[in-house]
């Protein structure tokens, strides 16, 4: 089994820039890639680091994505009235990081805030608190731009979050090495699923570690179905039933399926509505 691609994020590499798009045969188009990122990327962030369908434009980097994003949040005006407080507290950290941040950023706000600011570097281990500082962070640490996820790890999360959405009367858990599906009695169906962003050869599946793995969770005798999850192609569309003749279970008492993952939910609407210059 090969990976298309280990990591999917952008960098500067050797002073240029670099792109890592998921892809498959669903999704080949770039601007489907970048929209396929940002559903991913928007499933695996709490809700105050995500997007919604107008703040970013797939024929634009995922730099730009960002950098829009993060303009977005600067205030407009400095000049509004607030109440007189007694007290209050400098949030060192990301002041620290904002600032580095605009110093290096061509926005002309950015100029504007730290003509007279001194860059510092040093990195602070505490987590900052205003929303600005926390969607630098994401993308600029030590005056590099660049964020980049494991594969196969932020589509487990995505497959991980849309079954617990729709299996709300169940225990779903993210494990390790997969998903477990609980029922709440003892009597109903328990599923193991495992998700990999990776190709594969249906004649070599028995020799796979997954297999492996699928083998060692039906002894456990907790799960009786294993799911493993696939992006769909051309080849693979519907489920494919597995057998094991080599577990002693009967064929009834077990189930393993392969099951193709659509994005199609992903790319409905690949470009937004909002432009960032």
């Amino acid at each position: 089994m090969n990976k298309r691609l280990e990591f999917i994020g952008f960098e500067f590499l050797d002073g240029s820039y670099k792109e890592y798009l998921p892809s498959s045969e669903q999704v080949y188009l770039k601007e489907q890639k970048r929209a396929l990122f940002i559903s991913m990327f928007n499933f695996y962030m709490p809700k105050e680091l995500r997007f919604n369908t107008k703040e970013f434009n797939t024929k634009q980097t995922l730099l730009k994505i960002f950098t829009c994003k993060i303009k977005s949040l600067i205030p407009i005006s400095f000049t509004n009235k607030h109440k007189m407080v007694k007290n209050f507290n400098v949030d060192v950290v990301s002041t620290n990081i904002i600032n580095n941040f605009l110093s290096f950023s061509t926005m002309e706000k950015g100029k504007f805030l730290t003509k007279n600011f001194i860059s510092n570097s040093k990195v602070f281990n505490k987590t900052p608190k205003l929303l600005l500082a926390k969607w630098i962070e994401l993308i600029f640490k030590n005056n590099q731009f660049r964020i980049l996820f494991d594969l196969d790890d932020i589509f487990s999360n995505l497959v991980y979050e849309r079954i617990k959405k729709v299996n709300r009367d169940k225990k779903v858990t993210c494990l390790q090495n997969g998903i477990s599906i609980l029922g709440l009695n003892e009597d109903t169906t328990s599923t193991f699923v495992i998700p990999s962003f990776s190709s594969f050869d249906i004649n070599k599946m028995h020799l796979n570690e997954q297999i492996i793995l699928a083998k060692e969770k039906l002894q456990e005798k907790k799960h009786n179905q294993i799911y493993f999850v696939y992006p769909k192609s051309d080849d693979f569309k519907k489920h494919i039933e597995l057998k094991l003749p080599e577990l002693a279970m009967s064929e009834d008492e077990y189930k393993v399926k392969l099951v193709p993952y659509s994005f199609s939910f992903c790319i409905k609407n690949i470009k937004g509505k909002e432009k960032c210059k």
